[in-house]
């Protein structure tokens, strides 16, 4: 049996993307079903545009609170085989 395939999204002409900038500007392109634009919709990668500043430093944080742990393991495992 052949399954449905998904349809291209039609642009809502009755709503604006809902993104905001960090000015508090809201887009001005028409928005999909889902509430965004192309720009700012569910196509657009963890690495595009102005969220690639945030990833890195949440990342680089998430590092920084788990390194003791981290470091506490290794050195408990350096000392069962010493």
């Amino acid at each position: 049996m052949m399954e449905n395939q998904p349809t291209i999204e039609q642009h809502n002409s009755t709503s604006q993307c809902l993104y905001l900038s960090s000015s508090g500007e809201r887009c001005t392109r028409p928005a999909y079903e889902d509430g965004f634009c192309d720009r700012h919709g569910k196509s657009t990668t963890w690495l595009s545009g102005n969220q690639m500043p945030r990833k890195l430093a949440a990342l680089l944080i998430g590092l920084a609170v788990i390194w003791p742990i981290l470091q506490d393991l290794w050195n408990a495992v350096r000392h069962l085989f010493h």
